[in-house]
């Protein structure tokens, strides 16, 4: 009988894991077949011709919503203002939810989102005239895609029902909006105003009616689940969860893990923070409105 020697120049293959997964984030959960269809206002492409601030060298990077109008089953043009000072506990809240020294600032007119107002503003009892308008980088729900195929319906934090005290950022994004400006930099072209003092500049996404985006201006999510390669293993990615500017996929059989980051860059103040990038080893928004099966 031959007994074979072991070949030295045999060497096995090295096991591929994923590194361990995180604790289940807070934030705002999308599961397959819910119905929920998760999106993100595009951000401008690089030199995108903004006007900028002659002092600041920056703008706000921002996206009109245009009103639907269910009876006719048609999107209107013109701006959708919501007249905060008809609900004085709204006003209460956001200054509460901002803090009052970036509240003051906001709802003046030259901040961006309040420019309907005609003159400056008493941020406590002013007749407030909040824009609803978007910012790039957000997440919105999309609950319907208009036959037309010009605009999606979004869903929003309703007016008439007041503050939802339960709701933030970081549980709920896609029913906040964040303050987003673009620069003329050259190494971002866009990036978060924050605030060193008060922090990230954050308020509920609030409508009177129902609301609409342009569908080039927003990006699907790959439909759950999707193949992807994470950590050069092939997963199946069942779930998302959004925190804040956070994204999180459910690795089936793993857990979870994180697909996108914000990040503090710039100066030691958190002047700007960079959101990085889809993760490459998963497929990319789908852009239009056509979802990817």
């Amino acid at each position: 009988m031959t007994i074979y020697a072991p070949d030295d120049n045999i060497r096995s293959t090295p096991t591929v894991r994923l590194p361990a997964p995180i604790p289940e984030p807070v934030g705002w959960k999308v599961k397959a077949g819910d119905g929920q269809m998760p999106v993100v206002v595009r951000h401008d492409p690089f030199g995108h011709p903004r006007t900028l601030d002659m002092k600041l060298g920056m703008t706000n990077e921002t996206f009109p919503c245009r009103e639907y109008i269910p009876s006719d089953d048609k999107v209107v043009q013109g701006k959708v203002i919501v007249p905060l000072w008809k609900k004085y506990e709204w006003i209460r809240f956001c200054r509460e939810f901002m803090g009052p020294k970036v509240w003051e600032r906001f709802v003046q007119p030259g901040d961006g989102f309040c420019d309907t107002n005609e003159e400056d503003t008493d941020p406590i009892n002013g007749e407030i005239k909040l824009g609803v308008i978007d910012c790039g980088g957000v997440r919105r729900n999309v609950t319907r895609i208009l036959d037309n195929g010009s605009y999606a319906i979004v869903q929003h934090q309703p007016f008439q029902d007041g503050p939802n005290a339960e709701l933030n950022y970081e549980n709920a994004p896609h029913l906040h909006n964040v303050k987003v400006l673009v620069g003329n930099t050259p190494q971002k072209s866009w990036f978060i105003r924050t605030d060193p003092k008060q922090g990230d500049t954050y308020w509920p996404f609030i409508s009177c009616v129902p609301v609409a985006h342009q569908l080039n201006w927003i990006d699907f999510y790959p439909k759950l689940p999707f193949n992807a390669s994470l950590y050069n293993v092939n997963v199946v990615i069942s779930n998302y969860i959004f925190s804040g500017s956070n994204t999180y996929g459910f690795v089936d059989g793993s857990g979870w893990y994180e697909l996108e980051r914000m990040e503090p860059t710039g100066n030691n103040q958190g002047w700007m923070v960079n959101v990085s990038p889809w993760v490459l080893t998963c497929p990319a928004p789908v852009v239009g409105w056509t979802r990817q099966e």
